[in-house]
């Protein structure tokens, strides 16, 4: 539920950023401003990407280190046992 939220999320501002470079790209007459203008349509997939795989990279981190605690816990209690 949380990766579709976010999905949705950066949907939404990918739209957003892409009418923003299409209006201002109008009315930009220099190719340098035009660009600068055109920019964030590229940045804001990029970030969004990092941003997914830094989490994701985190949560599998967390995770694994769970699944090995927990499985110490219960070689202890056979052992106690």
């Amino acid at each position: 539920m949380v990766s579709f939220t976010a999905f949705v999320v950066v949907l939404h501002f990918q739209t957003v950023a892409v009418g923003y470079a299409i209006m201002t790209a109008r009315t930009a007459e220099d190719w340098k401003i035009r660009a600068f203008r055109v920019l964030p349509m590229f940045l804001l997939p990029a970030l969004s990407s990092l941003t997914y795989s830094a989490i994701r990279s985190f949560v599998n981190m967390c995770k694994c280190q769970y699944l090995e605690m927990r499985h110490h816990v219960r070689y202890i209690q056979h052992v106690l046992s």
